[in-house]
């Protein structure tokens, strides 16, 4: 009897507890329990951080950091198996998509900043960037008052488009704004001289310039960085907990190492489909965040 009894009573513990946890979830986790299916969102060329590779599935370092990050949350969800559907999106519609529920986690190399994070959520950053100039090498731009009265390219709702806009205003450069699809689109422009410079993370426009039909004739500004950008992915800010997850499998995965692999993969080896090394070695500041995991944003 007392058995029976004792049985009775784990059972409704284990009960009280499954319905507390279940509770405690967020709209968008309690979601993907029920349905068995996260929603990745990825980019079509951002390379490397996300991009469709040769066999049409998305790859990249920021898909594989979202992979772990997936199985962390099937492993709270106490789930056997989450399926993975992705849907490619773009600079323009990534945050919307995440706000409308149709993708769960933006699986790319996004900048938080402070205006980003009253519409979504941040997790610990994966990558540390720096905003440069690309232009032709016969017109190379290092700095600000290099570009009066230039045509820039941007991506429409990139931290860069809104540094030039400003920039434009406050310095009263007098710049002409095009607006380019992809990194890859606003190479072509800068080549084909319907664009004449265009800013963005150091790391993008190196992958873009040895991808070009033309490298030589591409060169990257070497005064420094304009700005410097935690990249992270993104999710629903309707809860806390999806936060909580992410950012203690992001601070894991620093702490194993894990991260750092990643980074020798993707940044110092050779990448898939395009047969390219980018040798881009580690920063200081990407140094320090495989040291002190952050989920600072630009103000």
């Amino acid at each position: 009897m007392q058995s029976r009894l004792l049985h009775a009573s784990l059972a409704t513990l284990m009960m009280l507890v499954c319905a507390s946890a279940a509770a405690q979830r967020s709209p968008a986790l309690e979601r993907i329990a029920r349905s068995g299916e996260i929603a990745l969102g990825h980019r079509e060329a951002s390379v490397p951080f996300s991009y469709v590779g040769a066999d049409g599935a998305p790859t990249g370092y920021a898909v594989d950091v979202c992979s772990k990050l997936v199985d962390a949350l099937r492993r709270d969800l106490g789930l056997k198996s989450l399926r993975i559907r992705y849907v490619q999106n773009t600079t323009a519609n990534r945050i919307e998509l995440v706000k409308s529920a149709k993708v769960d986690i933006d699986c790319a190399g996004t900048t938080n900043t402070a205006a980003r994070r009253a519409e979504v959520a941040f997790g610990v950053s994966h990558f540390v960037s720096g905003m440069q100039l690309l232009s032709r090498s016969d017109a190379k731009m290092e700095k600000l008052s290099d570009l009066y009265r230039r045509r820039v390219a941007n991506l429409k709702g990139s931290v860069a488009e809104r540094y030039f806009l400003e920039k434009s205003a406050t310095l009263t450069l007098g710049l002409e704004f095009v607006t380019a699809k992809d990194v890859q689109d606003v190479v072509r422009m800068v080549e084909d001289r319907s664009a004449d410079v265009f800013g963005y993370a150091d790391v993008l426009l190196y992958a873009a310039r040895v991808r070009s039909r033309d490298p030589a004739g591409l060169a990257i500004g070497s005064a420094g960085s304009f700005t410097i950008e935690p990249l992270a992915v993104f999710f629903s800010k309707d809860a806390p907990n999806p936060k909580s997850i992410v950012d203690a499998e992001m601070r894991r995965m620093i702490r194993a190492g894990e991260l750092k692999a990643l980074y020798t993969k993707w940044f110092l080896s050779r990448i898939p489909k395009y047969d390219i090394n980018l040798e881009f070695p580690m920063s200081p500041l990407v140094r320090d965040l495989m040291k002190y995991p952050s989920d600072y944003s630009l103000p």
